[in-house]
């Protein structure tokens, strides 16, 4: 029980100190696909012991609606399960949680052909006496949307974009950034937290099948930044998109105990 316990404060101590955060990450969808609906299933891998068991994983149920020609609405819905491995517990104490995170909904507007403004929160219905374990495998599964995940905070997002389409050509290039503020709502003792959020994407969209790669950046002020590289990919099938992704961790934290993250997701266009 004693190695449990090393185990757990360990992970968390690495989840403190990571502080990043994000609303919608830029390698999800390529931003001329228009209005979905999208299913999102990640799992760490880790580089070291660990004490959670190997189905510990979070998921995002997520969607983008145009309300005009000009403003979508978009919002998503996170998930986290973690169990303990049965390795370090007794048949008779078994240990799981499945739990809901901090919803997010925002809109998004869109300037003409190149620019991109999004504002958005996240509800803070994750709260620390919930879904413990679910909460810490979700914020390890999920470095560029890990606000979903931490309990008792109100996270508050302001970002702008870039888009940019080479002329009569399949490749697509987005900048995106801009601060968030974290409010705590606990009871217990914490503090409000000030985020930069920074993140580079490029996308080859095809008729039958989309690539693209990303590098996500979370700095929470006076913090050092985490960073997280990634690839996907997506494959057109009878109009639904199933897709893989993977994430490795490039920054300081997360980096010395989760080796990458994998994802599959499905997203059924709507429009």
């Amino acid at each position: 029980m004693r190695s449990l316990q090393t185990g757990f404060l360990s992970l968390l101590f690495v989840l403190l100190i990571s502080g990043s955060t994000a609303a919608q990450p830029v390698t999800q969808a390529p931003a001329r696909s228009g209005d979905y609906v999208a299913v999102d299933w990640n799992k760490p891998v880790f580089s070291v012991p660990t004490v959670f068991e190997s189905l510990s994983s979070a998921a995002f149920v997520s969607g983008r609606v145009s309300i005009n020609k000009t403003v979508r609405l978009v919002a998503d819905l996170p998930f986290g399960y973690g169990a303990i491995d049965a390795n370090y517990v007794s048949s008779d104490q078994y240990i799981s949680d499945v739990g809901l995170g901090n919803p997010y909904i925002g809109i998004e507007y869109a300037s003409g052909h190149h620019f991109l403004l999004e504002s958005g929160v996240r509800l803070p219905i994750n709260t620390v006496d919930k879904a413990p374990l679910a909460s810490v495998i979700g914020q390890i599964a999920v470095t560029n949307r890990v606000m979903a995940f931490v309990p008792d905070y109100l996270t508050m997002y302001a970002v702008g974009n870039y888009v940019h389409t080479l002329e009569d050509s399949p490749i697509e290039f987005r900048l995106r950034g801009g601060p968030a503020f974290a409010l705590f709502t606990g009871d217990a003792s914490g503090s409000n937290e000030m985020l930069a959020i920074i993140d580079l994407g490029g996308w080859y969209v095809g008729e039958t099948y989309e690539l693209g790669v990303g590098y996500s950046s979370r700095v929470v002020l006076g913090e050092d930044a985490q960073s997280e590289l990634g690839v996907s990919g997506f494959a057109r099938v009878k109009g639904v998109y199933p897709g893989l992704t993977l994430g490795v961790p490039v920054g300081d934290g997360l980096r010395d105990s989760v080796s990458f993250i994998l994802g599959a997701t499905i997203r059924v266009p709507i429009n």
